[in-house]
């Protein structure tokens, strides 16, 4: 009897400690290959990205972005599901600090990301805008507004701020500085571009900012936007967004704009971020960004040159092209369209 409960108890103490195991957090986040998003879409459909005025989805070929799956900042790897990440052909395991950055709360580091998505991606239509030869001005923009301040409900964010009570605005740093030269309670009057519409937009009381009473603000976040004279719609969630997708947006922008790039027959995607002046740099998880474009069918992927060191033969026949500008990535299109040039290669 007596080793009856003996053996019960071990089996027992064994469940738990398993169990215990099993649900054990670890200070480290998985990443593997995700989605591709089609940004042309194929012919009478409605494409998850448009230009207004032009039919991408006439153009008999396809621009894909690419994706990697992350654990989120308040999702938990527990010790089972680290084992099988690291083992598993293309997942990849990383120190949690390495990815999220600490002393950052929840909320701190979703809006921070989701500002950086939209500056990407307003820098990547602009490159590719540039590159179809059309001008793009530089202009101070609202990114964001404040829920509780001066100017909600009043500024939007994409408004283009002109000038301030008369006086032209040409960067963040001149609102910031005119706002600090008032008062607190202070009215102004912000002349914005909304869309094609320019308006008179009044602030009846300027704030104290929340770090120093006594200093005005206007309750926005600033940044670089770009005016140009056509209208882009992207309408992938920004939540579902990566920077990592600029040279693919870029990439698009111009296919669509430029009355010179047919692209029949090419199933490409690409990864890369970029900035308005189409210079491409490295990104995260090159690896899983391939797996993600050849499990999404591509059969050409641009990656920036700086990553050639760190891609893996894995690519299963999938032509890889570094580039380390949007005009390289141009140029080795229109040269194998026009001449059938072998693609550029790592």
């Amino acid at each position: 009897m007596k080793r009856v409960w003996t053996l019960v108890s071990s089996a027992v103490l064994v469940i738990v400690m398993a169990v215990a195991i099993a649900v054990t957090p670890t200070n480290f986040v998985a990443w593997a290959p995700g989605p591709t998003v089609a940004l042309l879409g194929p012919a009478g459909s409605q494409p998850i990205f448009q230009i207004a005025g032009r039919e991408p989805s006439g153009l008999a070929g396809q621009i894909m972005t690419t994706s990697m799956t992350q654990t989120g900042q308040t999702s938990a790897l527990t010790l089972p599901f680290l084992v099988m990440d690291y083992f598993l052909p293309n997942h990849n395991v990383l120190p949690r600090d390495t990815v999220y950055p600490s002393g950052q709360s929840t909320s701190e580091a979703t809006d921070a990301h989701r500002q950086d998505i939209q500056a990407s991606r307003a820098e990547a239509m602009a490159a590719g805008v540039k590159q179809a030869g059309i001008t793009v001005v530089e202009r101070p923009s609202v990114t964001a507004v404040r829920q509780n301040g001066p100017s909600n409900q009043l500024l939007l964010p994409g408004d283009f701020i002109l000038a301030i009570d008369g006086t032209t605005m040409n960067t963040t740093n001149d609102i910031r500085q005119y706002i600090r030269n008032k008062q607190v309670g202070d009215q102004v009057v912000v002349t914005v571009l909304r869309g094609n519409t320019t308006l008179q937009v009044t602030i009846p009381k300027l704030a104290g900012s929340s770090t120093d009473g006594t200093v005005p603000t206007l309750g926005i976040t600033g940044g670089t936007g770009y005016s140009y004279p056509v209208t882009i719609q992207f309408d992938q969630d920004v939540d579902q967004g990566d920077t990592a997708q600029g040279l693919a947006l870029a990439l698009a922008t111009y296919v669509i704009l430029a009355d010179d790039a047919d692209i029949s027959g090419l199933t490409m995607a690409a990864v890369g971020n970029i900035s308005a002046a189409g210079d491409v740099s490295a990104v995260s998880g090159i690896n899983e960004h391939a797996i993600s474009a050849w499990q999404g069918h591509a059969t050409i992927l641009f990656i920036p040159q700086a990553n050639c060191s760190e891609i893996a033969d894995q690519t299963n026949g999938m032509a890889i092209v570094p580039v380390t500008s949007l005009s390289d990535a141009v140029s080795a299109l229109h040269n194998h369209i026009a001449n059938g040039t072998a693609w550029p290669h790592c």
